[in-house]
């Protein structure tokens, strides 16, 4: 058969995801419109499978029948025809936006299995489009390198074109430490519990060897000092029972406070507790221990330290939240949810690396929630491939990241290689391979 230009040219055997322009009067589905989904090349992969297959042959087939109806009855979008083919924001490429929505539009009006695909329900076959332009979105990120990291800046849905490694390293390797020791302190208590407990990250900070230096020698050399917390034995007892761990540093040459929350202890239940709130009877965890107990005992700590003879320029400091899978959730919940006082600055930023898609952000009242969220700057830093990155991408679809108030950026590395995502969670190797990239600009950023 011959395939008319309609049909985007992966059928006409040219390099895969690159479109021709299609016909400008087809309404675009709100979904793919305003969204996009950076799981795997899934997508790629569908529509490579689906040259010479029954679905290409279906496809054409039910373009061509409603060819006609579509010419004769212009659509529009947002009042005037739109461009269906237009440059994407990835990398000069073309989004393939064009054609699926016909075949949605032509399922619903025909209501009628496709020649070639008699078997296959609607349903079934909308999904595979879906399947297909989702991953499409995603095809322009498919070729990172260890060289390059991806941005996803706030409010956009697709990731901008890669921008050396070391430029976005140098702003979280310090964050990644912290994030990392904050772990390793929890990992500690629970081998004290548990000598026989031993966790992703354990291995990987023996595999490092000499390669990185340990995250508090990262840390002392960047002058980060660590708070001695004296909280009372009532309120320790509350974070212990819901094995809420929790650490702050001060850097005052960098003029910032650092409260970093640990991750999840694989041996631990509160962790998981936590970890699937969503699905658990609401009870108390983590969560709700840092909305009712750590913010006003921060806050409390917070302004009596700025009391003190050497405290005055906490009065400006800026506050950021780090923290690593459950703790970078955890981390953007105590953004949320930190008490409002004049005296006491607002957090700033939070630096969440393979962070939970759990935020408690709902668990936070509505009013102290918007008032925190003015000005706030989110970072999710992850390792591409890590075990969390998908199912984040699929939340991405139901609450859309931010333009401001939070402004939500996504930042993905490819640092190190791993055929397990567990392996590719750790933040041991995060930290260290994150510590070896930043050092290639450390230096001149340093001197400015």
């Amino acid at each position: 058969m011959t395939v008319p230009a309609v049909v985007p040219s992966v059928f006409h055997n040219s390099t895969p995801c690159t479109p021709s322009v299609a016909e400008k009067n087809v309404v675009l589905p709100s979904v793919p419109r305003k969204t996009g989904l950076d799981l795997t090349p899934i997508g790629c992969v569908l529509m490579s499978l689906t040259k010479t297959g029954a679905l290409a042959r279906a496809i054409y087939e039910n373009a061509s029948r409603s060819e006609a109806a579509a010419q004769s009855e212009p659509r529009k979008y947002n009042g005037s025809p739109h461009p269906a083919a237009r440059p994407d924001t990835v990398s000069g490429r073309v989004c393939v936006v064009v054609f699926f929505p016909r075949v949605l539009q032509a399922n619903r009006r025909q209501k009628k299995s496709l020649q070639g695909c008699s078997t296959m329900s609607a349903n079934l076959r909308n999904l595979i489009a879906w399947a297909a332009l989702a991953g499409v979105g995603a095809c322009s990120s498919l070729n990172q390198t260890p060289r390059d990291a991806l941005v996803r800046q706030p409010g956009a849905r697709f990731y901008g074109k890669p921008v050396p490694v070391e430029i976005e390293a140098v702003k979280h390797t310090q964050f990644a430490a912290l994030s990392a020791v904050a772990y390793d302190s929890a990992k500690s208590a629970a081998a004290m519990a548990d000598q026989k407990a031993v966790t992703t990250d354990a291995r990987a900070s023996v595999a490092l060897g000499d390669t990185c230096e340990s995250s508090q020698q990262e840390l002392q050399q960047r002058k980060w000092q660590r708070w001695d917390l004296k909280f009372d034995e009532k309120l320790n007892e509350k974070f212990r029972r819901v094995h809420l761990r929790v650490e702050v540093w001060e850097n005052r040459e960098q003029g910032i406070v650092a409260v970093a929350f640990g991750g999840t202890v694989f041996t631990d239940w509160s962790d998981w507790k936590a970890n699937l709130r969503w699905f658990l009877p609401i009870g108390t965890d983590e969560y709700t221990a840092i909305v009712k107990d750590f913010g006003p005992a921060f806050k409390a700590e917070y302004l009596r330290r700025e009391t003190l003879s050497d405290g005055s320029w906490l009065a400006v400091a800026k506050i950021v939240s780090t923290g690593h899978s459950l703790g970078g959730g955890l981390a953007q919940q105590f953004a949320y949810a930190l008490p409002l006082d004049r005296d006491l600055p607002r957090v700033t930023a939070v630096y969440a690396f393979d962070p939970s898609p759990v935020t408690g952000f709902y668990s936070v009242e509505k009013g102290l929630r918007e008032a925190n969220l003015q000005g706030l700057y989110i970072d999710r830093v992850f390792e591409r491939g890590e075990v969390l990155a998908g199912l984040r991408s699929f939340m991405s679809w139901i609450y859309p990241p931010t333009a401001k108030n939070a402004a939500i950026r996504a930042v993905r590395y490819q640092l190190f290689f791993s055929f397990s995502p567990i392996r590719s969670h750790s933040i041991a190797l995060l930290s260290c391979h994150l510590a070896i990239a930043a050092a290639q600009q450390r230096a001149p950023v340093e001197n400015e």
